[in-house]
């Protein structure tokens, strides 16, 4: 997370005092723990390299993905309007819901539930981070693969 802090820092110092064309997305696995308990750690191994490879692929390079310590997925959307992070998040959802995850003789089926947060005027890299991750918290208490967006107007 403190490469994330330092890109977003870099970011915000650069656009201090105005409202930047720049949203945070988090991702989460739904139920991840349950999938871990189910299939052992290797699975849970093998899901974030294979759901970072597919986020990865979904996005263009200069958005910047990273993992924090509970696991969940942070993109830093900079430069784009909202209509296009809305598309990101629903291309990132789809390729994931539509892929299957082959584990020895299991398939696994995947779901994300994610948030996507729009900076505004005065965030600190802290209040981004804070709030894209309660955003995502809410997404995931609701239902699985499930998406809150916060354009923030």
């Amino acid at each position: 997370v403190k490469v994330l802090h330092k890109t977003l820092d870099k970011i915000l110092e650069s656009g201090a005092g105005r409202k930047l064309d720049l949203f945070v997305m988090a991702i989460g696995i739904d139920e991840c723990e349950m999938l871990i308990k189910e299939y052992g750690y290797v699975v849970g191994d093998k899901i974030h390299l294979y759901l970072s490879k597919t986020i990865d692929n979904a996005t263009r390079i200069e958005h910047p993905l990273f993992k924090d310590s509970d696991g969940r997925f942070l993109l830093l959307l900079n430069r784009v309007e909202a209509v296009e992070a809305q598309e990101i998040a629903n291309r990132i959802k789809a390729r994931i819901r539509a892929s299957k995850l082959m584990y020895m003789d299991y398939v696994i089926n995947l779901s994300v539930s994610l948030s996507v947060v729009s900076h505004n005027v005065g965030d600190s890299v802290e209040s981004l981070y804070v709030r894209a991750t309660e955003l995502l918290a809410d997404a995931m208490q609701k239902s699985n693969n499930n998406m809150i967006i916060d354009l923030g107007v």
